[in-house]
């Protein structure tokens, strides 16, 4: 993913950086060029270098912060976009009449819904990170459950 996701990165980011590269250097070999016409003295190009330095500062600082506040815009607004469509999956796994759980590697829970806290009269606060074996499921129940599961999450399928 490593590997993939590098030239990705750098497809987004040369379109910006580049033109910047180049408008900056023509900006610095151009105005040096021009003050040098403009203003004879010593004293004159070296104030009038001094402003010029300050207003590219400016420019370039007022960029950067409009790119940095869409980057931030751009990301808060995919968070939010990430959490109202968890918070819809939640809200469907759990109004669902159908025990659903999803438990860890170590066969402990994640998440119980609804149905099937109502059903065995725990909160999910008491299900949340335990095991069927911290829960009190008997022997014989959990040598069908735990294999079961185990076998589940072998899988290669990240939506099992």
């Amino acid at each position: 993913m490593q590997g993939q996701a590098r030239p990705r990165i750098l497809g987004t980011i040369l379109p910006i950086v580049m033109p910047y590269a180049v408008g900056a250097s023509l900006w610095i070999i151009g105005s040096d060029q021009l003050v040098a016409l403009i203003f004879p003295s010593t004293a004159e190009t070296t104030l009038a270098q001094t402003l010029k330095g300050l207003i590219f500062v400016g420019v370039t600082s007022a960029l950067l912060l409009g790119l940095a506040y869409h980057q931030v815009h751009r990301r808060v607004s995919q968070e939010r976009q990430t959490q109202a469509q968890d918070r819809a999956y939640r809200d469907l796994l759990d109004t669902s009449p159908d025990f659903i759980a999803r438990f860890d590697r170590q066969l402990r829970h994640l998440f119980v819904n609804r149905a099937l806290l109502e059903t065995v009269g725990l909160s999910r606060e008491q299900y949340i990170g335990k095991t069927n074996r911290d829960l009190g499921m008997p022997e014989d129940q959990l040598a069908i459950w735990d294999p079961a599961l185990k076998q589940v999450l072998r899988q290669p399928s990240r939506t099992t």
